[in-house]
């Protein structure tokens, strides 16, 4: 026992998952096996902690008070934990009481459990528990048995130890992606990177590296809802935004324009007021609380030209997909697993998990476009908060489409493509393999813009961010 609590304290645990604060309440009812068979009951409270330390596995320590006090150690498995609101697990454990010396023995605990999510930070847990209890001062057998039905609470404390990484909705500076990480850090660069280019690349851009992957859906679709097909695509190196256009740029981008043409480029507030949201039009895009809040209402054709005024472009379809799988094979989300939660219920994205369930993830419509966690190549809300526009014209099947470098265009199509679902999605549409179309002079209050640019524009210095080869050094 005392082995798996020091492991409890010293073994490096696994970044992003954290510990667990728990709170219980158990009916202890036990049978002692003495001379003459004695039942005994009684109510039990509990504290204790998890750590976990890889996806599958728990390591929990928790003192009881039942009146005699004694610690358990166990190892918890959580077989589940990506895929269920309702999370199963089986537990098994060594235990020590502490008292005098009829009250002195050791335990067996085993049990199963099941907790489920009520918000961010924390669960509600009910568990049924089995206990050998070893007595060696007994006559006729030295084992009791117990059985105890247990409830309580737990929450998610990990930040408060400084082990998880800190991706929450205050954190407007993500880390870079590895590609740049890498770049930025290598022995040898061919040429100096100059302040202001720096910034101009990485303030608010990601470098996404020329790659392969296979486009299309890998959720289940049994309706089907989706019947593009799979297809092998490769992209040449591009950039693409961190974050999703704001209301603050897209105000700055209109201060620049004429009179008529700010008029044609200003976003349309009759379909926020369709919403019947109690913010009107003019504090939601015209206010400073909102001004980190995606632009809504844009059509396409407004989004392409915003994106132009910034020296960049609409990202393609394959583009926005490559980006937002994050280099993982197989992703449903811009995330592992299959679930658009964290094994802590925290919700992943901005989206709607049920029928009128707007605001169970903290956000009743649209969300900062620095909140929620970022992907693996560091953007943000790439799944939900608002949708976003692409350059290619849709069509029904990939097999269209070229193997590299694909966009596709069609002068008859009036339909573009929109990507990542938004704040009234459900969890399907959210998926990065999932796609919608809009007709492209129509504007939604679900869609926004996120923008692109070529990897070799002259006006960026990509050279200066990538690694000298070993043949130039």
């Amino acid at each position: 026992m005392w082995l798996l609590i020091a492991l409890i304290g010293l073994l490096p645990m696994k970044e992003s998952l954290g510990q667990e604060f728990f709170v219980n309440t158990a009916y202890k009812r036990e049978r002692l096996y003495t001379p003459v068979r004695v039942y005994t009951s009684g109510i039990m409270p509990e504290v204790g902690v998890r750590a976990s330390y890889t996806d599958l596995f728990q390591l929990q320590l928790a003192t009881a008070f039942s009146p005699v006090t004694h610690v358990t150690a166990s190892v918890v498995l959580r077989p589940y934990q990506n895929e269920r609101f309702i999370e199963p697990y089986v537990f098994l454990g060594f235990g020590r009481y502490f008292g005098d010396a009829e009250s002195r023995y050791s335990a067996v605990p085993a049990g199963i459990g099941a907790s489920m999510a009520m918000g961010r930070y924390l669960r509600l847990n009910a568990e049924l528990v089995t206990q050998w209890s070893l007595r060696k001062n007994h006559q006729e057998s030295p084992l009791d048995f117990a059985v105890m039905p247990k409830i309580g609470i737990s929450t998610w404390v990990g930040r408060f130890f400084g082990r998880e990484k800190e991706e929450n909705l205050t954190s407007p500076e993500p880390s870079l992606p590895p590609v740049v990480a890498e770049a930025s850090t290598a022995d040898s660069l061919e040429s100096e990177v100059t302040e202001e280019s720096a910034r101009s690349v990485t303030e608010d851009m990601v470098y996404i590296h020329d790659g392969m992957f296979i486009m299309g859906l890998t959720d289940e679709d049994p309706l089907m809802l989706q019947v593009a097909g799979l297809k092998r695509v490769t992209l040449s190196a591009y950039y693409i935004d961190k974050y999703e256009v704001s209301n603050e740029a897209y105000r700055a981008f209109l201060e620049g324009l004429d009179a008529e043409e700010r008029a044609r480029m200003l976003p349309d507030s009759t379909v926020w007021q369709s919403l019947g949201n109690r913010y009107g039009w003019t504090d939601y895009f015209w206010g400073a609380q909102y001004s980190k809040y995606p632009v809504v209402g844009v059509t396409w054709e407004q989004a392409k030209a915003f994106c132009e005024s910034q020296g960049k472009r609409l990202p393609t379809e394959a583009e926005w997909e490559y980006a937002a799988r994050g280099g993982k094979i197989g992703l449903v989300y811009p995330w592992e697993g299959l679930e658009p939660r964290d094994k802590q219920g925290r919700y992943l994205a901005n989206y709607k998990p049920g029928p009128g369930a707007y605001a169970a993830d903290g956000f009743a419509f649209t969300a900062p476009v620095f909140a929620f966690p970022q992907n693996e190549w560091g953007l943000h809300n790439i799944a939900g908060n608002v949708a976003e526009w692409t350059m290619d014209a849709y069509t029904p099947t990939y097999s269209v489409l070229s193997d590299f470098n694909p966009v596709y265009e069609d002068e008859n199509e009036p339909r573009r493509v929109v990507r990542g679902g938004s704040w009234a999605s459900d969890a399907f549409y959210i998926g990065v393999g999932v796609r919608d179309a809009m007709p492209y002079n129509t504007a939604s209050p679900y869609v926004g813009i996120r923008c692109a640019m070529d990897a070799d524009d002259p006006g960026h210095d990509v050279q200066a961010l990538m690694p000298v080869s070993e043949d130039k050094k």
